[in-house]
């Protein structure tokens, strides 16, 4: 998961009990409180039974911590999380709250903290299957996909995002039958999974599937390989405005790793054809008994992203 300063709470100015209990009741968030903290339910993982969420009322107001998944963070990092909201949003909006409680005017125009359409969309699955941790990810890279629990559909849930981050629909794996589905209406034909995450100028690795995706982002975070991110066709097809969708990126190189059989082999040959108009590509080999990028291990992934990096 990327650095995120709002986990520095010593970098942003305290705030007020009162603030932060107006914040998390504005949030939606059913919290029991308490003299010196709110409980409620964790919103990072799947959190049945017992609240595990304490946030700090009294000594650090804001500052929170699950004692399951070890979430922590401060009042902004908490806010963020839960809103889905950009780094400057979610300032202005803590300010705001410490204002309006301070009895001072706003200085700032802010929206209504009700929640934004995809925010409201997303809020009703932030909860956590094991399914996830046993294809190999770990919390923060659950965290930073925004992948989820839809208790009603027995399914993970995936968000798939523009690239400015403006939810497109959300993608359900069920987990006992291994179909996905996406909402209906969706038409995920105009991006790639994950790659509203993407940076300027990079290496963008192309895969079949999100979990796929989520798994080399996942090693190229922990090896500090910043330059490379990796996304998902969601399928063997390559559309014309994902193209254009990666081209926006303008990648450094587009590295396509479909899967290691004969249809994802015969489907790269044709998405390589069709992309090297637009960007340069790089294939980089499979081990021979390796069928898809999440078999991987970490160690393989470096190995070919330091073989990526070596072509230019």
């Amino acid at each position: 998961m990327r650095p995120n300063v709002f986990d520095r709470p010593d970098r942003f100015p305290n705030y007020t009990s009162a603030a932060v209990e107006l914040g998390l009741t504005e949030m939606g968030i059913d919290a029991k409180f308490g003299p010196k903290e709110a409980v409620c339910v964790c919103c990072f993982h799947n959190d049945t039974g017992k609240p595990n969420l304490y946030v700090n009322i009294e000594e650090r107001p804001g500052v929170y911590h699950c004692f399951v998944c070890r979430a922590r963070g401060s009042f902004e990092s908490l806010v963020q999380q839960y809103m889905h909201w950009t780094m400057p949003k979610t300032a202005m909006q803590c300010r705001e709250w410490a204002r309006r409680v301070a009895n001072e005017p706003s200085r700032a125009i802010v929206p209504p903290v009700a929640q934004l359409p995809q925010e409201a969309r997303l809020a009703p699955f932030r909860r956590r299957h094991n399914y996830v941790y046993e294809r190999g990810l770990i919390e923060e890279t659950a965290l930073r996909f925004d992948v989820g629990y839809d208790r009603s559909e027995h399914a993970i849930t995936l968000p798939w995002f523009t690239l400015n981050g403006e939810l497109v629909g959300i993608k359900r794996r069920l987990i006992a039958t291994k179909y996905y589905i996406f909402d209906r209406g969706c038409d995920p034909k105009s991006t790639c999974f994950g790659l509203h995450l993407c940076k300027q100028h990079c290496y963008i690795w192309l895969v079949e599937g999100e979990f796929d995706a989520m798994y080399l982002d996942q090693c190229f975070r922990i090896a500090h390989f910043t330059q490379h991110h990796a996304v998902a066709l969601g399928g063997k097809a390559l559309f014309d405005k994902q193209i254009g969708a990666l081209c926006r990126r303008e990648p450094h190189r587009a590295v396509l790793m479909l899967d290691n059989d004969t249809a994802g082999r015969e489907a790269q040959k044709q998405i390589a054809g069709r992309l090297v108009r637009s960007m340069k590509i790089v294939e980089p080999s499979y081990p021979s008994d390796i069928h898809d990028p999440n078999k991987l291990s970490f160690e393989q992934v470096i190995s070919l992203a330091r073989y990526v990096e070596s072509k230019g």
